[in-house]
């Protein structure tokens, strides 16, 4: 199953303002485990918003993934269908 991921902070939480971002376990969700595979990340750092896709059959392993990114802020994590997907397995594609 497909997650998108929006995690937000503020510039006082930031981890570029309070040195988290200088250490290795600073994002290190964004390479995953093997309960959760990352497709993508894509940071909007004017905004402090992170945005992501993950693949995993537990959405209990994607709050644990991202479980320290979530505490600096807000974050929203919500199923997605592949919309590509759905449409050639309607039979749809090309048509």
């Amino acid at each position: 199953m497909l997650f998108h991921i929006t995690n937000r902070h503020n510039y006082e939480t930031c981890g570029g303002t309070t040195g988290k971002s200088l250490t290795p376990e600073y994002n290190r969700w964004i390479e995953g485990n093997d309960k959760v595979k990352v497709l993508g990340v894509w940071p909007y750092n004017p905004m402090h918003t992170i945005f992501a896709v993950v693949e995993s059959e537990d959405y209990q392993a994607v709050l644990d993934l991202t479980s320290d990114a979530r505490k600096s802020g807000t974050s929203e994590i919500v199923p997605v269908v592949d919309g590509f997907e759905r449409r050639q397995a309607q039979g749809f594609w090309g048509k």
